[in-house]
């Protein structure tokens, strides 16, 4: 028995349409995956946004810390000698000061 001619034709249409839809969803996959804001761009952006956030966090630290010690030098003589001595290298009348160069950081060991 032979197919009937125009159920093949209806059923070749249907194919193309099946395989067009096919093709434009597999499109839309893959944009949303890989596109320029896809799931791996957002991923991305999430990860610069929490590193820029933790940097955001330990500037605030330190420009309270900052802001502590501004309050400090403005107030406190003991606080203004103390800087002078450790960062000007500044002494009293008969003090020596000896400067020594910074300690390099600790070396840091290979656990593998």
């Amino acid at each position: 028995m032979r197919p009937d001619p125009q159920f093949t034709k209806r059923r070749s249409k249907h194919m193309r349409w099946l395989a067009a839809a096919a093709l434009l969803v597999t499109a839309f996959l893959i944009n949303e995956v890989a596109g320029q804001s896809g799931y791996l761009a957002r991923r991305e952006q999430r990860r610069q946004i929490d590193a820029l956030t933790s940097d955001i966090e330990q500037i605030r630290k330190e420009n309270g810390q900052l802001s502590g010690q501004i309050r400090s030098l403005r107030s406190e003589p003991a606080a203004i000698e103390q800087y002078a001595r450790e960062h000007l290298h500044l002494a009293r009348p008969g003090e020596l000061v000896i400067a020594l160069p910074p300690s390099p950081p600790p070396a840091e060991t290979a656990s593998r």
